[in-house]
């Protein structure tokens, strides 16, 4: 008897937590495969020259930053320069935060001069990645955030190995998440095989009565479900995790 009432018990919320509503992303960059390397070349070349021609948002010019400076000295733009250009310029009624998780559940050890660790997800580079290390195809593993919720838009994901095309064709990508918020199962996300970056709205992926504008910050767990398996590995690879607000 005893049996029989805990089950009752546990069947519902194990029904509910199954039973949940499948969302689906918005693709900004239309093709299935991008070439990173020279995607990034030219946005620092488009950069350079803009910086060179004076065809530049004035606003920038009030955060006196290093990219400006650096160009002035040396005629060009490192990368690494680019990158924190990319992180200093957020400003105005709209910014893109790109987070270092808070937990991992695994992490595949590092290669060589190849890092996976978890600030791969918030470095702004493609090219890394976040892989997770266990055994099979890393079902059941999982990335936890906190998030501060004021004025958040969208979750974006930059989904596999990104490093070159064939890094992402070699290695597994997400197929699905199941997505808790509070440590309470809301949606499920379904990722598209492509390595364009995918937008997920809020509006989406929050539970009906969840108010954003009213909390001060939640924790966002995303848990793979399924994959897409690798042409040559099990491992499951994500290159970049960001958050898009507007104060307006």
């Amino acid at each position: 008897m005893k049996k029989l009432i805990l089950l009752l018990l546990v069947f519902p919320f194990f029904v509910i937590a199954q039973d949940l509503p499948t969302v689906y992303p918005f693709i900004s960059e239309g093709a299935k495969y991008i070439d990173r390397e020279a995607s990034i070349a030219l946005e620092i070349n488009i950069l350079e020259r803009d910086i060179s021609t004076g065809n530049i948002d004035s606003n920038l010019l009030d955060f006196g930053l290093e990219v400006f400076e650096y160009y002035n000295k040396y005629g060009a733009i490192s990368e690494d320069v680019y990158f924190e250009y990319l992180e200093q310029s957020e400003y105005g009624d709209s910014w893109l935060s790109c987070i270092v998780p808070d937990y991992v559940s695994s992490t595949l050890k590092s290669q060589g001069n190849n890092s996976y660790n978890k600030s791969n997800l918030g470095d702004r580079d493609p090219r890394t990645a976040w892989v997770e290390g266990a055994d099979g195809y890393g079902i059941g593993e999982y990335i936890e955030m906190r998030v501060y919720a004021e004025a958040l838009k969208d979750l974006r994901i930059l989904n596999g190995y990104q490093k070159s095309i064939k890094s992402w064709k070699d290695n597994s990508r997400v197929k699905s998440f199941k997505v808790y918020i509070n440590n309470v199962p809301v949606r499920i996300l379904e990722l598209e095989d492509r390595m364009g970056e995918q937008i997920i709205s809020f509006d989406d992926l929050l539970p009906e009565g969840f108010d954003i504008w009213s909390a001060e910050d939640f924790e966002i767990k995303l848990e793979i479900l399924a994959v897409y398996p690798g042409e040559r590995w099990k491992d499951v690879c994500i290159s970049g995790i960001s958050f898009f607000g507007c104060y307006c």
